[in-house]
């Protein structure tokens, strides 16, 4: 991931790659993320907000990937969002001209 990221410039998000602690250090000191995905239903909450820690540390963006996006899960997401600092919208290239902004 590291090594694609550097080659193209793209922002970079874990998704399924790091997903525990030992592999989401690994991936942050490599330099191979831009976005550590923590879904609270995977990470559990205070695991997601550790994550957002980490990302605040390593001036990192937070994000979150999960199908789960409506009454409690939102509020798990609003919370561990809040307590992320770093929060900046990403213009990603998706192909054929478009662009996806992610904030």
């Amino acid at each position: 991931m590291a090594e694609f990221r550097r080659a193209t410039g793209l922002p970079v998000a874990t998704n399924m790659i790091a997903t525990n602690w030992r592999e989401m250090g690994h991936a942050v000191m490599l330099n191979a993320v831009d976005i550590p995905l923590a879904d609270p239903h995977f990470w559990t909450l205070s695991g997601a907000v550790r994550v957002a820690q980490l990302c605040d540390d390593w001036g990192l963006t937070w994000g979150c990937h999960s199908n789960n996006h409506f009454d409690i899960s939102l509020a798990m997401f609003t919370h561990v969002g809040r307590r992320h600092r770093v929060i900046l919208p990403l213009s990603i290239p998706t192909g054929f001209g478009r662009r996806a902004i992610v904030a």
